[in-house]
């Protein structure tokens, strides 16, 4: 997440302002990330859009795809990617060489409209008037179609209304309380099948639901209890001294390894939050320097340049630590068990290694919130003794250095 969200330098373009407006005469070479009371594109831009406003209005080209954000956003030109729009009022009128993905109180494809690919559309009232070719996916209250649907369709709604003009070459499924929510008008062509789907499944649909998300979670569990196996093998074979203090730490100071893990867990949120909130900086930064305020954008570029690398490693250790932590867990969990068995059992072995790790996937999956409480304790606990463990041979490293030191300076006997 970390590498997707970091702005890459500033080879992008941002604008900002009260009215950002790029004329049919302008042609960006870069993307583009605007944020204004009004963004009207009407020029050229080779890259991608990204553009929040009160009004957002496409009439120009775009290259990439096109993101559109707002209280009305208005799309009559041609965009060579997809189209994504979030808005009250959503209204596409134009070309888009990829797909569309619509929400809002209101959506409506134009007669004029051609989508190359598949729409999806959600909100209250959806009019689907142009040609899209490929599937259609609509949820809201009303839907209405009068375009071309070269694929099939699939709504839900409470009321659908296919009108005279309407051409659907594949087949089409409604979801609707009631059968008739569907109202075929007058010449409206549907080729394919029409089925209705009430959303009641009877009880042999539920038996293989039950099944299929029973096979589903098995397969879960033991694609993670292997792939715990193999991280907690890489442990053990790089780090075997800090993977033994971690177990004897767990062992021996159960109850401040869980203070440790509690204290590194909220250290990470709070790294976790810094980053997205240097990341928003960032941005903010770059809009703020197109927009000609040099010192608050500088400012915020500076502190979020800074901050960036720092809160990401903070994130990303806290978060290796914690997966770290089950398997420590782990670890104690087989140790404890096989110790039994076997008084010369070592402490970080791959047989107790793998069977505490089949105990504690065991245990976590019991129902009722009981498994992932579980869970959640054994992996800040298991985090806690990692702090712990490094902590202690830190100090050893740096008192054993001490002692090297002075038996350099003093002389020999």
């Amino acid at each position: 997440m970390t590498l997707l969200f970091t702005p890459p330098g500033f080879s992008s373009t941002f604008k900002g302002g009260d009215i950002v407006h790029i004329t049919n005469l302008e042609e960006i070479d870069d993307d583009l990330y605007a944020a204004s009371e009004e963004v009207l594109v009407a020029g050229t831009i080779t890259g991608d859009l990204v553009a929040a406003g009160d009004l957002v209005r496409t009439t120009g080209e775009i290259g990439g795809s096109a993101n559109l954000f707002g209280r009305k956003a208005e799309h009559s030109g041609r965009v060579e990617g997809s189209l994504r729009c979030g808005a009250q009022y959503v209204q596409v009128d134009g070309y888009v060489a990829g797909s569309l993905l619509a929400a809002g109180a209101e959506v409506t494809v134009g007669n004029r409209a051609v989508i190359e690919r598949d729409a999806s559309c959600v909100g209250t009232d959806i009019e689907l008037a142009g040609v899209i070719k490929g599937n259609v996916f609509s949820a809201g209250t009303t839907v209405r179609i009068s375009g071309l649907v070269e694929g099939d369709v699939e709504v839900r709604a409470e009321r659908i209304a296919i009108l005279p003009s309407a051409v659907i070459k594949g087949s089409l499924i409604y979801k609707s309380e009631k059968e008739d929510a569907l109202e075929l008008m007058g010449d409206a062509t549907v080729i394919g099948e029409i089925t209705w789907d009430s959303g009641k499944d009877g009880a042999e649909v539920e038996d293989e639901d039950e099944e299929s998300d029973f096979l589903s979670g098995a397969i879960l569990l033991v694609s993670d209890l292997f792939a715990a196996f193999l991280f907690g093998i890489i442990m053990i074979r790089l780090f075997p001294r800090y993977a033994e203090e971690s177990v004897n730490q767990l062992r021996k100071r159960a109850s401040v390894s869980l203070a440790a893990g509690l204290l590194g867990l909220l250290i990470a949120v709070a790294c976790a939050v810094v980053l997205v909130l240097a990341l928003i900086g960032s941005l903010a930064g770059g809009i703020l320097l197109s927009s000609g305020q040099i010192l608050a954008s500088a400012i915020l570029l500076i502190l979020s340049t800074l901050t960036i690398p720092i809160a990401s490693f903070g994130a990303v250790t806290g978060s290796i630590l914690l997966y770290s932590g089950k398997i420590v867990f782990g670890m104690l969990a087989g140790y404890v068990i096989l110790r039994i068995v076997r008084k010369d059992i070592w402490t970080v072995s791959k047989t107790a290694l793998f069977i505490g790790l089949l105990i504690l996937g065991a245990v976590c999956a019991i129902p009722y919130y009981i498994g992932p409480l579980i869970a959640v304790l054994a992996a800040l606990t298991g985090c806690g003794a990692i702090v712990l463990a490094i902590r202690k041979l830190s100090q050893e490293q740096r008192d054993l250095l001490k002692k090297v030191v002075v038996r350099g300076r003093c002389p020999t006997m």
